[in-house]
């Protein structure tokens, strides 16, 4: 028998990845083993199909052999109240008519790619469902109390009861809320962790030492509201106001509020205080670590991220 398993992978890209991957190649453009290519080596392994959707930006469409690979960007970018639950809605809904006509067995189903209680879908199309827990069910500290907010936390506890198979999550903290959320009436529940390239960490120098100025904390993420970034244009403001010219700052990374945050950089003056670099390759990153004493991962608690990867990046 050959599995056919559908996986709604979340937002990277997955074809560039998938290409590295065949070339038996680690994706320069990361510095973890990427999930997507751990998904397809174990479909290997197994002689199965697998069709991959992410929600990607770039749209595209790829066929390797028994690999299907899709970047199906959500509509509406940006939506929010009803719109963004419609959103959530319709694009679940496509993904389940992808799986049926693709005829899977089983699909992964990555947080993030739709609202969970829409998952449900998959089990009543006799689909059965693995949910992947890159994020938390609600920010750690802050379960939801608005209505529309615990009607969903509702409709998803019944998922996590009766329709997934099993369920993965990223740290102790997406397994605790699954557990809080069912009263611990749920099926297999698991944890993984993300793998990491050693060398890549290898080839980076000790930090200067603590007593070396200016003093430099750099940040690598999305450049995302939620992350935190603004957050620190306003630190790097208030800390140049009591110690003038003692600390400096390096923002790495690209995302949907980048032009925003290189807006407000120049009204407020941040210039020689505040680097934005953008996306930074994993080579140029290594020179960011080398020169900075700390990383600073200034999460917001509206952020539902299951383990900040980049505070792991940074120990290690």
């Amino acid at each position: 028998m050959t599995y056919r398993i559908f996986f709604a992978a979340g937002p990277g890209d997955v074809i560039q990845a998938h290409e590295h991957w065949m070339a038996d190649q680690h994706d320069p453009t990361q510095v973890s083993i990427t999930f997507s290519s751990q998904f397809e080596e174990f479909c290997r392994e197994i002689d199965a199909e697998a069709y991959i959707v992410s929600y990607c930006e770039k749209k595209r469409f790829f066929q390797d052999g028994p690999f299907i690979l899709e970047h199906r960007p959500k509509p509406m970018p940006g939506a929010a109240g009803a719109r963004y639950h419609i959103r959530e809605i319709l694009y679940g809904l496509g993904l389940l008519a992808t799986a049926v006509r693709f005829r899977a067995d089983a699909a992964v189903l990555d947080s993030g790619s739709t609202h969970y209680f829409v998952m449900s879908l998959f089990r009543l199309a006799g689909i059965r469902v693995v949910t992947v827990l890159h994020n938390t069910l609600w920010p750690r500290g802050f379960p939801p109390t608005r209505a529309v907010p615990r009607l969903i936390a509702q409709l998803d506890s019944l998922f996590f009861r009766w329709a997934s198979t099993a369920t993965i999550g990223v740290s102790p903290e997406c397994i605790r809320q699954v557990e809080q959320l069912t009263q611990g009436r749920h099926k297999a529940v698991y944890e993984i962790r993300a793998q990491f390239r050693r060398e890549h960490f290898e080839k980076i120098h000790p930090p200067p030492s603590h007593d070396v100025r200016p003093f430099r904390i750099m940040f690598i993420g999305r450049i995302n509201r939620t992350k935190g970034v603004f957050d620190v244009l306003a630190m790097a403001q208030k800390v140049e106001a009591r110690a003038p010219g003692r600390v400096r700052w390096e923002l790495c990374g690209s995302g949907p509020d980048l032009a925003e945050l290189k807006r407000q950089h120049h009204e407020m003056g941040l210039g020689p205080i505040v680097s934005i670099r953008g996306w930074t390759s994993p080579a140029e990153l290594r020179d960011v670590y080398t020169r900075s004493h700390a990383s600073i991962v200034p999460t917001r608690s509206s952020f539902i991220e299951g383990l900040a990867m980049t505070a792991a990046e940074a120990i290690l």
